[in-house]
């Protein structure tokens, strides 16, 4: 049996993608990145989750979404749901018709063998993240 620690993958992150950029950068560094990065409309924000997507997704890794399910309009399975919040695999082969909507993102999920229409307001994101690495990107702090 491998020593290695066991990651799950349903944990909320320890730490940031932007944690590490930030122990690099000087103060003033870390200011101007911030006026680049930091989504300023629901518009930046969506281009700012398909790029983290895509990027997690670019680097190998399983992507997973954190979701406050108590937010209008979130349809996730209910009996998934923990503390007011669901983690969901939102990697290609977990999910299929997957559609960025102008303030949503759904696409369909299996859940114990049955296909679910899911949708995630961009409103109700948490985090964006891989469970393999324990980092992502956390979207209720922008």
């Amino acid at each position: 049996m491998n020593n290695k620690e066991q990651r799950n993958p349903y944990e909320t992150p320890k730490s940031t993608l932007v944690d590490g950029i930030k122990e690099r950068l000087g103060k003033e560094e870390y200011k101007i990145y911030l006026s680049i990065t930091q989504p300023k409309s629901l518009s930046d924000f969506i281009q700012y989750i398909q790029h983290c997507y895509k990027e997690l997704l670019r680097i190998g890794k399983t992507v997973y979404i954190s979701i406050d399910a108590t937010i209008d309009d979130v349809d996730v399975p209910e009996k998934y749901i923990k503390d007011d919040n669901i983690v969901l695999d939102i990697s290609p082969k977990a999910i299929f018709n997957f559609i960025w909507l102008e303030n949503a993102m759904t696409f369909t999920a299996t859940f114990k063998g049955k296909d679910k229409n899911i949708k995630v307001p961009f409103d109700s994101l948490l985090w964006i993240y891989s469970g393999e690495i324990n980092t992502g990107y956390d979207l209720q702090n922008l």
